[in-house]
């Protein structure tokens, strides 16, 4: 579809979206649908082509259609070219390189993204001037892009319609030669401005005084040890622009930030300072902010020991070692840490593993986006062993009664123990016998040894019978 020059211009806001496509490096879940996700990013890289121009970078699924997927993170890796907001919308703010990362549930994939500015239109200032023969004006060539904002550091190319009446320097310096009229023609890339230089006779008009002092950027974050150009436009009280001023540079905080003779600020260290330029006894500001160096990310996390055994009630120490890209150890970073089992092992902030049931549980530790794991096998400690056996009852009989014995096991700190098999025997079963739940039966008067083991340990009672009294006795 071919867009007009009027429905170009309605793009001013330069909206572009680069859409995350399928990666199979980097795998997802959407919580919502259970569909899988792959984040990538497509193109790799981004250009925005004046400052302002904003870019939405977005989570497709693998046909292309876009998802909510939870948990998703933006980040920034190199402030002051672009800003980055929470929903993954890059905006321009300065001409450079910058690398945006994307991650969620550990994965990520970065973009580059490139600011440059385009230049769309070109202005001379002033438009009209009259000058005496004999001296010269500088003029200035403003190019701009499609958000209008001013374009440093391009090259103009000046030109004069008639030399013989006015000639331009390289740099937009007139020289007035002649009484007339000559066009002076500033182009900048393919963009062209003019000026009309009239020249007349006689003493020029006395300078008009200095009115105002505009700052340009009006406040800038670079980051430390990077520098930003900042320039100054004087104005008369007429808001004509004027040229060949003398301006002076200063810095109300030289440990944050410094400035040279001609506007380039340099970031020292993080901090707010305030940078003016004055022109006869006018002076304008602008704010600079300055931003530490953003640490390097964690690039990978290692859990120790990787593997580890526990009884039920004991607790295991692990420790994590988080490294950069290039290896190097990092200390001073946040780590959080989780199981997948809690019935199985819980886990402190601190890496202390508590073993809490049978079975085996995942303990993870993560770190900005990157995590590492350990398995933890938890185990049933085993019974504690029978240590003495104690046989109770009434051991007293006459023929024919009987009576229940107990046989009361302990371990060998005197725990009494449950649940464990007894094996019940008589020394002399023609004077009385014993069941195997305990039980004993007198048959003829003696004594009898009765003998409970468990676990190779023995408790015995002596059983004595005695005949039944006859009557009268007793």
């Amino acid at each position: 579809m071919l867009l007009t020059r009027k429905r170009v211009a309605s793009f001013a806001g330069l909206l572009a979206t680069v859409v995350l496509v399928a990666c199979e490096t980097a795998r997802l879940i959407d919580p919502q649908t259970g569909e899988p996700v792959w984040v990538s990013v497509e193109p790799r890289g981004g250009v925005l082509r004046a400052i302002g121009a904003s870019l939405q970078l977005a989570v497709v699924d693998r046909n292309g259609h876009p998802v909510t997927v939870t948990g998703i993170g933006w980040r920034l890796v190199e402030p002051g070219v672009v800003t980055l907001d929470q929903d993954g919308r890059v905006t321009a703010v300065a001409p450079g390189g910058a690398r945006i990362i994307v991650e969620q549930g550990g994965k990520s994939d970065t973009a580059s993204i490139q600011v440059r500015q385009d230049i769309v239109t070109v202005s001379i200032s002033p438009a009209a001037l009259t000058v005496t023969a004999g001296t010269v004006q500088q003029l200035a060539a403003m190019p701009r892009d499609l958000n209008g904002h001013v374009v440093e550091g391009r090259t103009v190319t000046w030109s004069s319609s008639a030399n013989g009446l006015a000639t331009v320097s390289s740099a937009g310096l007139v020289t007035a030669h002649a009484p007339g009229s000559a066009t002076i023609t500033a182009a900048v890339e393919g963009r062209i401005a003019t000026s009309t230089i009239g020249v007349v006779a006689g003493e020029p008009p006395p300078p008009s005084p200095v009115a105002s002092v505009e700052i340009t950027p009006t406040a800038a974050s670079p980051v430390v040890g990077r520098t930003q150009q900042f320039s100054a436009v004087l104005r008369d009280a007429a808001g004509v622009i004027l040229t060949g001023r003398a301006i002076t540079w200063a810095t109300s905080a030289p440990a944050i930030a410094t400035v040279s003779g001609t506007g380039l600020v340099t970031a020292v260290s993080p901090g707010v300072a305030t940078i003016s330029a004055g022109s006869e006894s006018r002076s304008g500001s602008a704010g600079v902010t300055v931003l530490a160096v953003p640490p390097v990310p964690v690039a990978s996390v290692t859990v120790t020991p990787a593997g580890a055994t526990a009884l039920i009630g004991q607790t295991v120490s692990l420790t994590v070692t988080l490294r950069d890209e290039a290896g190097v150890v990092l200390a001073g970073r946040a780590v959080t840490w989780s199981t997948n089992a809690p019935g199985v092992a819980t886990v402190s902030g601190s890496g202390i593993v508590t073993a809490v049931g049978p079975g085996s549980a995942a303990i993870t530790a993560t770190s900005e986006g990157r995590s590492g794991a350990a398995t933890i096998t938890v185990s049933v400690p085993p019974p504690a062993p029978v240590s003495t056996i104690a046989v109770g009852g009434t051991t007293s009989l006459f023929v024919s009664q009987t009576s229940q014995l107990t046989a009361t096991l302990r371990d060998g700190s005197g725990t009494i123990l449950t649940g464990r098999a007894v094996t019940w025997s008589s020394s002399s079963p023609g004077t009385a016998t014993v069941s195997q739940s305990g039980l004993v039966t007198a048959h003829a008067p003696g004594a009898a040894t009765i003998t409970a083991a468990s676990e190779g340990r023995l408790g015995t009672a002596v059983v004595t019978v005695a005949a039944v009294p006859g009557p009268g006795l007793g």
